[in-house]
């Protein structure tokens, strides 16, 4: 698994385990590539935006190694129109949407290495209606993610909190030197471990700070980045009160 967020690795290595599946991390598609050449691997899980080399790059470069035909899933957390197309037109086989759904993990691996290593039996959820509530902390999510291990759950959230106001520094500093680019891949990083770790209003605000940086609207970002800044105290709050951090 190629992914750059400590905090998603940590759940995603988890949920492999669970589902009987040995699995290794690395930090950027240039390690992913490094790893694949020592072999012994049946499949990658490939995050699309990553520092030194980004998915897209990687998996080019994979299908121009010794091994073209390993199935390369993409993971991303930009659930948007389009994104599945951008993924399969870089010859990705397929395509989860962060934060990654252990259900929709273990049909997907199933698909494509048919043989898992686990006897765990999968309910598929039925379908949603509707769009859910943005909450500060989804603590039935979360658990849901983490099949129930409340253990696992302390360990990420407690290293979330512990990460997260460096994030936080870094977009601010991409914000005051007018960089809007910057501040896109700075809130990138910071949405995809609230959407991890279930702090729904915190992920929807660093989206949105996302989507305003792609924009070039740097003064929306500076806008946004004080509800940014006081979401995360009321997720940290939240977890201090509940008895989690």
């Amino acid at each position: 698994m190629a992914e750059d967020s400590g905090t998603n690795r940590e759940v995603a290595l988890a949920q492999l385990r669970k589902l009987g599946y040995q699995a290794s991390a690395v930090t950027n598609g240039a390690e992913a590539i490094q790893a694949l050449e020592h072999g012994g691997y049946d499949l990658v899980l490939m995050d699309c935006e990553m520092p030194a080399m980004d998915g897209f790059e990687a998996t080019r470069r994979i299908h121009l190694s010794s091994q073209p035909g390993i199935p390369i899933i993409a993971l991303t957390a930009d659930a948007m129109s389009g994104d599945r197309d951008r993924c399969l037109a870089a010859r990705m086989n397929e395509y989860l949407a962060k934060p990654v759904e252990f259900e929709r993990l273990a049909d997907v691996l199933a698909r494509w290495l048919p043989v898992a290593g686990g006897s765990e039996s999968v309910q598929t959820p039925g379908p949603q209606s509707g769009e859910p509530t943005r909450v500060t902390f989804n603590l039935e999510g979360l658990l849901r993610r983490l099949m129930g291990g409340r253990q696992l759950a302390s360990i990420v959230l407690r290293g979330f909190v512990r990460n997260a106001p460096s994030q936080l520094n870094d977009l601010r500093a991409r914000i005051e030197e007018a960089d809007a680019t910057g501040a896109r891949l700075q809130a990138h990083a910071l949405k995809g471990s609230p959407a991890t770790v279930a702090a729904e209003g915190l992920q929807a605000l660093a989206l949105a700070m996302e989507r305003a940086g792609t924009a070039g609207h740097l003064d929306r970002c500076g806008e946004l980045l004080p509800r940014v800044v006081e979401e995360f105290g009321r997720f940290k709050s939240t977890l201090e009160q509940s008895g989690w951090a």
